[in-house]
């Protein structure tokens, strides 16, 4: 019996690896067993969405677990930062994925800078990497040269970059 005869009710089949394409269009092989094991190969999820990792793991037979939040310049909140366990790793099948999720950039409260000299509250301003305008006002009161206010105003949440505007005095 050989196996191009349909009707012969053999369901043997085999496949002649010879005429299979070698270019980079054939999936690498990502099951395979060890030990009576089986292994996967591990995905790479960085920069994914907490749901298309899930996706992307449940169709290798792996599950997901978010073992940490942290904040981060480059990655936008709700992406994955780093997996625990590194893309092209064999693991066994139906293991879970440790990811780092990124609640996106640092927020910090914003700084008084009220009482100093514009000078000084622009360095320390620019130190937060924040970006300054000076907007200048008279007062009778308060010294030429010295911040009377700021917005956004002091222990208000801000980021990297936000802009703040400075009012001092003329």
């Amino acid at each position: 019996n050989n196996n191009e005869n349909p009707t012969s009710g053999q369901t043997t089949s085999t496949l002649d690896t010879s005429t299979v394409p070698t270019s980079s269009t054939v999936p690498a092989q990502t099951e395979t067993t060890t030990n009576g094991v089986n292994m996967v190969t591990v995905p790479s999820v960085v920069g994914f969405s907490e749901a298309d990792a899930l996706i992307s793991l449940n169709q290798m037979n792996l599950g997901i677990t978010v073992t940490g939040r942290e904040s981060s310049d480059t990655i936008e909140a709700g992406k994955i930062i780093r997996q625990e366990v590194e893309a092209g790793t064999s693991i066994a099948r139906n293991s879970t994925i440790g990811v780092v999720v990124s609640t996106g950039p640092e927020k910090f409260s914003m700084l008084d800078v009220s009482g100093k000299t514009e000078q000084s509250a622009i360095a320390a301003l620019k130190d937060k990497e924040l970006e300054v305008t000076s907007e200048y006002i008279y007062s009778d009161e308060i010294e030429k040269g010295i911040v009377i206010s700021s917005n956004p105003t002091p222990n208000t949440m801000i980021m990297k970059k936000d802009k703040v505007t400075i009012t001092v005095s003329m």
